[in-house]
């Protein structure tokens, strides 16, 4: 028998143990492993046209996996990727294509990755600033610590497992016509940081901060730190770090998760087309607890200060529906896009982390 014949047969062999293999992992945890969740382009202009990255994944289990689909949170930003199932430590990658056709403007676009691992996909962002011309460093890190700039006094590393440690690289600016020592002071407990050396006159260099909730108390859900900031051995001010603390429900066997608390919303996410500055937006969020045991919000975090969330905080019994409300004022919204994420902080072992989203365009 030669090649030729043999191959559909394989073929056919693979595709069918993945389909079969679908209703068993109905609660499974995710088995793709990727290099990261987020990729930032940075400031962008209009004229640069097109931009591009890739997230690479794994398959870390030990069956088969088929990425079902892909839904992107706009029409600007195509996601590429291989139909052919993901093999056991085989790896792959999305390629995604940012159009950068729809004028200046912040952006964040989220993609949702469903797969045949797990009934809860995977969500991508990518995010940018994109401009018509070249703006000077002062315009584009405006938060001054002295000669040192940030993009904001907040620096967001989005969620970190309760007992983990989490690395994130953020970018800082010199100002100055001259080299700048960059320190930070004395940093919180749990907080490490590496800085460069000298960062050159009107350059850029990257920072790492890193969050270690090891020794943190055993709560979740927002934590703040504010770091002291140090050029040439002088304090110049302060900046923030932010996380997201979250439930680490790692040693719970995958059987006592296929029956503990499960959250399902009918719709996850909106799209507000543009409506003018000063309106007010609400939207709802409805689920119910599809799990065995009863479901419990522990915390809700919005991504930007302009809303207002609210929800029951009593425990949701099985088969129970409750619906989440958010409220956006636009009156100190930048103009074009902004993407609000509410973070729900949950009990439930499959899903102790769920994202909302509400894109809003504001003329």
């Amino acid at each position: 028998m030669n090649s030729k014949s043999t191959y559909p047969i394989q073929t056919l062999i693979v595709l069918l143990s993945v389909l079969l293999f679908i209703p068993l992992r109905t609660y499974a945890q995710d088995v793709l492993e990727f290099d990261k969740h987020v990729h930032d382009f940075g400031d962008m202009l209009i004229s640069d046209g097109e931009q591009k990255c890739t997230f690479t994944y794994k398959n870390t289990g030990k069956q088969p996996v088929v990425i079902h689909n892909i839904v992107s949170s706009c029409g600007c930003t195509e996601p590429k990727w291989s139909k052919a199932p993901i093999m056991p430590g085989q790896s792959g990658k999305i390629e995604v294509t940012f159009l950068n056709d729809q004028g200046p403007y912040p952006f964040e676009k989220v993609l949702t990755v469903y797969t045949s691992a797990s009934r809860k996909p995977v969500l991508l962002k990518i995010r940018g600033v994109v401009h018509k011309k070249k703006k000077p460093l002062s315009e584009l890190y405006p938060y001054k610590c002295g000669a040192a700039g940030f993009k904001s006094g907040t620096l967001d590393m989005e969620h970190v497992v309760k007992g983990r440690s989490k690395t994130e690289t953020f970018t800082v600016a010199n100002l100055s016509d001259k080299d700048i020592k960059l320190a930070f002071g004395a940093l919180p407990e749990g907080i490490r940081a590496s800085v460069p050396a000298t960062v050159p006159p009107k350059a850029t260099a990257s920072v790492s901060l890193t969050c270690d909730t090891g020794g943190m108390e055993d709560v979740w859900g927002r934590r703040n730190f504010m770091i002291p900031v140090t050029v040439n051995g002088a304090e110049t001010g302060n900046i923030e770090l932010s996380v997201l603390v979250k439930p680490d429900f790692s040693d719970v066997p995958a059987a006592k998760k296929a029956f503990g608390p499960m959250p399902v919303f009918r719709k996850s996410s909106y799209t507000v087309d543009m409506v003018k500055k000063g309106e007010k937006i609400t939207r709802e969020f409805v689920f119910a607890n599809n799990g065995k045991e009863d479901f419990l919000i522990y915390a809700i975090d919005s991504s930007r200060k302009e809303s207002s969330v609210s929800y029951s905080e009593e425990p949701l019994a099985q088969g129970k529906s409750s619906t989440i409300t958010v409220t956006i004022d636009t009156t100190s919204l930048p103009v074009g896009e902004t993407l609000f994420t509410f973070t729900l902080v949950t009990n439930s072992p499959s899903r102790p982390l769920v994202n909302l989203f509400v894109s809003v365009g504001v003329l």
